[in-house]
């Protein structure tokens, strides 16, 4: 019930992509829109935990600045 769902938040931006890759690379998760968070699933089935790595990028408008940030995720169950 406590952290369920990983994603961003934002106001003022454009161009929206949120990426998640599995540790073989694999991509689990990907959306163009910021209201959308990753469940911790992938292809309908319950993901293995560990850590995944995620990639959001956008366009901030009212800086007209493009956002680019990279990290990594714990899933644990």
């Amino acid at each position: 019930g406590v952290n369920d769902f990983f994603g961003a938040k934002g106001i003022n931006v454009r161009d929206f992509n949120l990426s998640i890759y599995n540790r073989w690379g694999e991509l689990v998760f990907e959306s163009d829109d910021i209201n959308d968070h990753w469940d911790g699933t992938y292809k309908g089935a319950v993901a293995q935990q560990g850590s995944y790595v995620f990639v959001v990028s956008a366009f901030d408008i009212e800086t007209e600045e493009d956002i680019s940030k990279e990290g990594t995720v714990s899933l644990l169950r």
